[in-house]
């Protein structure tokens, strides 16, 4: 089960870019809170949920498997543009990515 979870940064970064290789200066700001992805086996969500719950300045919410996917197409897509920017993998053109849907 994939969660997604917002949690006051009061400021704190944990690093400079997101999971996705993005600069948090350029991500705009959800009124100073971080926004987590994590994965967690279906056997301990509802012990985790249960967890989060007694945190007030935490808002948990599961994401459904369909977002899930969709958050994990994207990710996939963006790494594979860094690849193609780094000349590490050759770009298709649109033709053949049109044919293919």
């Amino acid at each position: 089960m994939r969660m997604a979870y917002e949690i006051p940064t009061n400021g704190y970064t944990p690093s400079t870019h997101d999971h996705m290789g993005i600069p948090y200066s350029q991500i705009k700001k959800n009124n100073e809170h971080m926004k987590i992805l994590l994965d967690i086996p279906d056997s301990k969500a509802a012990f985790f949920m249960e967890l989060l719950k007694n945190f007030s300045f935490v808002k948990a919410q599961p994401l459904s498997a369909y977002k899930a996917k969709v958050l994990g197409d994207v990710k996939e897509a963006v790494e594979e543009m860094k690849l193609i920017k780094a000349g590490k993998l050759q770009a298709r053109n649109a033709e053949e990515l049109f044919n293919e849907l």
